[in-house]
């Protein structure tokens, strides 16, 4: 599921989903490096249905009213494969246009010893590792309690994924961070830097 539900305030009200990056949406790119890694895919997404028209994917907004963030998001994600028939659901954040190749093989490694959540994690310039809570691996089992979560008002991804046990699945930066979020005009201005190869 790609998570592209939120109210992208820091892209000046802009849908970052469709924000273009070298001529294609921010989305576009994250399905050009998911697509080939799995079998089942679609977009989290609070706006108008009609505006992804255009990809020929579910398009599943939040469960949950009043955009309570991406922990919705993640709930929606294991919603939908629950009806699937799935044991996990794999999430990416539509801000992440340089998304790894082997992002899902990676998680799936690491979930055969660990039984919550696996997100994914880079290390920053100082070498600190830092997790990506919205690019993870999340075991449907755990919506009930997700659900109960955020009707008691939890928000902070990190935290309630903590508290499911969840591990990190380390990937390399080299030169730029797999995980880099683009979430304003600058950071876009950065991506599109990066693209090409300045």
């Amino acid at each position: 599921m790609i998570l592209a539900g939120g109210l992208s305030r820091r892209m000046q009200g802009h849908d970052k989903a469709l924000v273009q990056l070298k001529g294609r949406p921010l989305l576009g790119h994250v399905l050009a490096r998911l697509e080939p890694q799995v079998s089942e895919l679609a977009v989290n997404f609070n706006g108008a249905p009609d505006r992804l028209s255009g990809l020929r994917l579910p398009v599943c907004p939040d469960t949950l009213p009043g955009h309570p963030g991406p922990l919705a998001g993640v709930l929606t994600a294991m919603d939908w494969a629950a009806g699937l028939g799935a044991e996990r659901v794999f999430t990416v954040a539509t801000d992440t246009p340089f998304l790894p190749g082997d992002f899902v093989p990676r998680l799936l490694l690491a979930a055969e010893d660990c039984e919550g959540p696996v997100l994914a994690a880079s290390r920053d310039g100082q070498g600190a590792l830092r997790a990506h809570p919205t690019c993870g691996l999340w075991p449907v089992t755990l919506r009930g309690p997700l659900r109960r979560a955020l009707d008691d008002g939890q928000r902070r991804m990190m935290g309630w994924a903590e508290a499911q046990g969840a591990c990190l699945a380390e990937f390399a930066a080299p030169g730029i961070d797999p995980f880099f979020n683009v979430n304003t005009p600058e950071d876009l201005a950065r991506a599109e830097a990066l693209l090409a190869g300045v």
